[in-house]
């Protein structure tokens, strides 16, 4: 963050927010299998949804506090801000009592098939921000027969390999797979709609960042109050209930959007049916995120949360590249309402099936079909032994 409020140009300000952005990816998904690790099964949903609560205050807050510190000057005070919070960040993990393990795996990655991945990622987002005619028919053809390429190459490369990049067998799993599912559709529902209505309200009503603030600001507090909430709950009746009537309030949330959004749409109108979207996102997140670590034995709790995150990335890449293909910047003049009827269209698709997917989380580990928490998935390099009691 220091580097950052220092850099001298903008390509070095690039490179530098990549390296934060590699240990963001390496933070969390960390932190949540600490949890597995350390904490009961009975007590994994209030421990992820007190982690989503955090994490939606971060969300509202940042934003508003990144503003402010716009209004008063340079950009540079945004990452000086930052400052202060890792030195906290680094008091507590310095107060951290994590208790280590004495058996270490060896650790490999396939580095050619993480390359493979972020090319193919590059390919999405390229092929989704050329639908807005921002580039060439030719550019645009070559994109469309470069990703099924890509695509094919990749998961040679994943079949083949002994060191895949993510524990594609945790995916036979039905309810890992369900619940990974459910946070890839949530979240490429929740980022289209959070970049998509601060659009509507500065471009086509021509309010100012105040009102954007504030009508953000009533999906995470929402979400921070319930999360904590839903997860506990999720504790006792199952994984299953919450989620699925999270999933519920989103789509009605999207649906109301649908049908109801026009060009002079009331305050109150947004601000209610994105209260509605973080009730679902409150109610879901905690739950959601637990059945898929606690489905997956503990010696692979890194990759299952791993593997949970990158979805959760994917789904926020496909919803910020489905905005920015639909919302030309371009063009000089505000959308027309129908795009952003479009819009919405096609996310009331994407959290119907979102609920769908709910229905297939377990409820409790014990149930039958599930993995047996005691016992390790083999890898694609070799089955590993049951690990001691």
């Amino acid at each position: 963050s220091l580097a950052i409020a220092l850099s001298p140009t903008f390509e070095v300000l690039i490179l530098l927010r990549t390296g934060q952005a590699v240990i963001g990816a390496a933070v969390i998904p960390t932190g949540m299998a600490m949890l597995r690790e350390t904490q009961p099964v009975t007590r994994l949903g209030r421990s992820g949804g007190f982690i989503g609560s955090a994490i939606s205050i971060s969300a509202a807050v940042g934003p508003l506090l990144g503003a402010g510190l716009l209004e008063l000057g340079s950009w540079r005070y945004i990452f000086l801000m930052n400052v202060p919070l890792v030195i906290a960040g680094l008091v507590c993990f310095a107060l951290l009592r994590y208790p280590e393990r004495g058996d270490r795996k060896p650790f490999a990655v396939d580095w050619a098939g993480a390359v493979m991945f972020a090319a193919l990622l590059v390919t999405v987002t390229l092929l989704l921000n050329s639908l807005k005619g921002s580039h060439s028919d030719l550019f645009l053809i070559g994109v469309i027969i470069a990703l099924p390429v890509v695509a094919f190459v990749f998961i040679q490369r994943q079949l083949s390999t002994e060191t895949p990049i993510a524990e594609w067998q945790l995916f036979r799993n039905r309810s890992y797979s369900a619940a990974t599912a459910y946070v890839l559709l949530s979240n490429l529902v929740m980022y289209t709609v959070i970049l998509a209505i601060p659009f509507f309200v500065e471009e086509v009503q021509g309010k100012g960042h105040a009102v954007t603030g504030s009508l953000l600001g009533a999906v995470s507090v929402l979400a921070a109050v319930l999360a904590p909430i839903a997860g506990r709950a999720s504790d006792s009746m199952g994984r299953r209930q919450p989620a699925f009537a999270g999933s519920l309030c989103m789509l009605a949330g999207v649906a109301a959007l649908l049908i109801g959004i026009q060009a002079d749409s009331p305050y109150w109108f947004l601000a209610t049916t994105l209260a509605v979207l973080g009730l679902g996102l409150g109610l879901s997140i905690g739950p959601s995120n637990a059945a898929a670590i606690e489905s997956s034995p503990r010696e692979l709790a890194g990759a299952a949360a791993g593997t949970n995150s990158m979805m959760r990335y994917l789904g926020s890449i496909i919803g910020v590249g489905r905005r920015g293909a639909v919302l030309n910047t371009e063009s000089g003049g505000a959308p027309e309402i129908g795009v952003f009827r479009l819009i919405f269209a096609v996310l009331v698709v994407m959290a119907a099936l979102a609920s769908v997917s709910t229905l297939f989380i377990h409820k409790f580990t014990q149930e039958s079909g599930h993995l047996d928490i005691t016992k390790p998935i083999a890898t694609a390099a070799a089955a590993t032994e049951a690990p001691n009691a």
